[in-house]
């Protein structure tokens, strides 16, 4: 989901105004806030359940899980009982929760039936036995014979008020005994890794390890590597917001940084650390372009909370405390062609663009560990124009004056085809993806017409295509949100390797299965995650389930990256975010179950 256009937040007002349609209650009328007698009772169920040891209030006390007044230590960080609450293992509910977690109040805990049992006896699951205790939000599995232990309020919702994982990795060890399991009996203590890590993400083939660019570029291949690839992080389609991003660092106990993507605080979405690639699996590492650097001095030095104007004269206006929208257009009242040539446009020549982007992409290729995707910033003809004028203006004019709309495309293309010709100039060989793309579908339908698509843009969108690989190698990524199942043939036709996002709730895109018929043996797809509902507002069970459904569709033979749909937005729990690349690591291996 790109920035500019009304397109750009259309998904997410979209979700917001129809939560109560999501299958999910808008808010939870069973459940009223706790007192603090009836947290502390029922935080030492919960640390009894954990523990499998007795333990008093007073014990309780001491840890710093009293009344909420008490500071406890959550990954080497004073919080007080009230901020705790935000980071308990909850199962989220409808909006009203949400917005109170959003907020900085605790949410509460939903209970539902498919959450477990609710009053925290053993779950029969297949003679095994699964015991998941959260720590700092990263899952601890242990496997053996016997019953799923479960927690109050379904999978288990320990707060932090225990402590970090350090702190729960010396209660396993000191109970009588021995090492003690969560039913009480004596077991290995698990290390740290265990905790922290994901699941094992290698695995032998022929003698040698799979790395990640090998399990991309076989996916991309149309064969089967070891796992599906994961790209989570990578670019700001396939990218995660600030706040999500910070949260599953705090969950992690690891710093997050204070980094953005394209070095763009207004754009919000988070330029994440290596340790959290790693932790998240991802198997890509993207090379992007610059801002030019007097542009972004400007930016910088410019008045708090005033427009964010980038070197295309177009811009962003603060609609809300950090909230920023596109709303400055420069050419919205161009009438005339001479308007289009006359405009000053920008200097696609400008060194200060692509400086890095030789040495980054050669670093990441002598390391030869990841898939490497260039990933430059919205060199796309139509989002751009309506960058330039406003996204109904510009469609009011591909539709009523198709010279003019046609004049400013190709103007745009021709600007955007130069900057790509100097990025792929520094990339070289050292790159396996370039993404581009157009936002063409919205959640029923197209923006245009099959027709107009194919008189006005398709032409443009492949001559910009057909200029990428003569100069790369690289698989041609295109993004392009909404329903455009009438197009997936088109964007064969002229060239495009990787579809992304697969929108899932946006009309026959829902058919993936369709989808992978069709055009599965010549058409990698990315994403397909669903970002409208499950991620923001389902449980970690949701995701997992999702993950496996999705991974069942669209991944036998190859030609499958998982993904979210769209960037991972402020709405989705961090523990989602955690659910979903866990169960991708697990579910995602070949053979497929």
């Amino acid at each position: 989901m790109s920035l500019h256009g009304d397109a750009a937040v259309h998904h997410h007002v979209e979700a917001t105004v129809s939560r109560d349609r999501c299958g999910f209650p808008a808010h939870d009328a069973e459940l009223e806030p706790e007192g603090a007698s009836a947290r502390r009772n029922r935080l030492v169920r919960m640390r009894r359940t954990v523990l499998g040891a007795a333990e008093d209030v007073d014990d309780l006390e001491r840890a710093g899980c009293g009344d909420g007044r008490s500071q406890i230590g959550v990954g080497g960080t004073a919080l007080d009982g009230r901020e705790a609450g935000c980071h308990r293992d909850r199962v989220v509910a409808g909006p009203e929760e949400r917005r109170e977690h959003l907020a900085g109040w605790p949410a509460r805990p939903v209970r539902r039936a498919d959450h477990g049992d609710p009053a925290g006896g053993p779950k029969k699951v297949a003679d095994r036995l699964v015991v998941e205790e959260r720590h700092d939000a990263a899952s601890l599995v242990e496997v053996q014979d016997g019953f799923e232990a479960r927690s109050l309020g379904g999978v288990h919702a320990v707060d932090h008020a225990m402590g970090a994982h350090r702190g729960r990795l010396r209660a396993w060890r000191d109970g009588p005994g021995g090492p003690r399991n969560v039913l009480g009996g004596v077991r290995d203590r698990p290390s740290e890794r265990a905790i922290l890590a994901p699941p094992n993400r290698t695995r032998r083939l022929t003698g040698m390890s799979m790395t990640p660019r090998d399990r991309v570029r076989m996916a991309l291949d149309h064969t089967e590597p070891d796992r599906v690839p994961i790209v989570v992080g990578v670019s700001n389609a396939t990218g995660i917001k600030a706040r999500p991003y910070r949260g599953v660092a705090n969950l992690l106990g690891l710093d997050p940084g204070d980094r953005y993507i394209y070095d763009w605080p207004e754009l919000g979405t988070a330029h994440p650390s290596e340790a959290i690639l790693e932790r998240l699996g991802t198997d890509v590492r993207p090379v992007f372009d610059a801002i030019p650097s007097a542009t972004r001095w400007r930016n910088r030095d410019r008045a708090a909370h005033a427009p964010c104007i980038d070197d295309w004269g177009s811009g962003q206006v603060e609609i809300d405390d950090g909230h920023w929208y596109p709303g400055i257009h420069p050419l919205s009242e161009a009438e005339t062609l001479d308007a289009i040539e006359g405009y000053s446009w920008p200097d696609m020549d400008d060194p200060s663009r692509v400086a890095h982007v030789r040495a980054e992409a050669a670093r990441l290729a002598a390391d030869d560990r990841y898939a490497i995707m260039a990933t430059p910033w919205l060199l796309f003809p139509l989002e751009r124009a309506f960058a330039m004028q406003g996204m109904e203006t510009f469609l009011g004019n591909l539709a009523l004056e198709p010279e003019l709309a046609e004049a400013l495309l190709r103007r745009i293309a021709a600007l955007c085809t130069r900057l790509m010709g100097h990025f792929l100039g520094e990339l070289g060989d050292n790159v396996d993806i370039v993404k581009i793309g157009d936002d063409l579908g919205t959640e029923e339908s197209l923006l245009m017409s099959p027709a107009m698509y194919r008189r006005i843009l398709k032409p443009i969108h492949a001559e910009y295509i057909a200029f990428i690989r003569a100069h790369t190698k690289a698989r041609v990524f295109f993004h392009t949100d909404g329903d455009v199942t009438d197009l997936v043939d088109d964007f064969v036709e002229i060239g495009v390797d990787i579809l992304n996002p697969i929108q899932t709730s946006s009309g026959r895109m829902a058919d993936i299965a369709a989808l992978k018929r069709r055009h599965g043996a010549h058409l990698s797809f990315c994403g397909a995650i669903d970002t409208k509902r499950v991620l923001p507002y389902g449980t970690p069970s949701d995701v997992r389930q999702e993950v496996r459904r999705v991974i069942g569709t669209l991944a036998p033979g190859g030609g499958y990256l998982l993904a979210a749909v769209h960037t991972i937005m402020d709405e989705v729990p961090p523990e989602n975010v955690l659910a979903m690349v866990d169960a991708a690591m697990e579910e995602g291996r070949y053979p497929l179950r």
